[in-house]
């Protein structure tokens, strides 16, 4: 038993989508330490030559709250190729707005969604700059 208490917890979690329906993303990721030593150690004798880091990538549904994918990925492996390993998870699912940080900002993963039949609500860096590969918009965007 997880608590004497959850018995009586009372969580409703909307169906994730009905027929018809697409489905609305938020990527994320955040890192995390996996191994590493005692802070005492940390401050006497400094950090050690290696820590070991991970990402937590998740994909969330943005009307349900519902966590619709995660994966745990070594830090070597950049935000927007794990966002097509994530992208590969909804295979056969219809897209509809996939929001990341800029991070996704990229011209692959702009033109992973917009392959998807995707609108990308993704915020380019204050200094982006257009580039010669222009991805096209879905129908009904601006």
């Amino acid at each position: 038993m997880f608590s004497s208490r959850a018995k009586d917890l009372q969580i409703l979690l909307r169906k994730l989508l009905n027929p018809g329906e697409k489905l609305n993303v938020i990527f994320d990721s955040t890192g995390i330490k996996v191994f590493g030593e005692g802070e005492w150690k940390v401050r006497k004798h400094g950090y050690p030559k290696r820590r070991t880091w991970r990402k937590i990538h998740v994909g969330m549904c943005a009307d349900s709250g519902q966590v619709v994918f995660n994966a745990m990925i070594s830090n070597n492996v950049n935000d927007d190729e794990a966002m097509f390993y994530m992208m590969e998870a909804l295979e056969g699912v219809p897209s509809g707005d996939i929001l990341g940080d800029g991070a996704y900002d990229t011209i692959d993963c702009r033109e992973a969604i917009y392959d998807r039949g995707g609108r990308q609500i993704i915020p380019p860096d204050k200094n982006a700059k257009l580039q010669k590969k222009i991805v096209p918009l879905p129908q009904g965007t601006r």
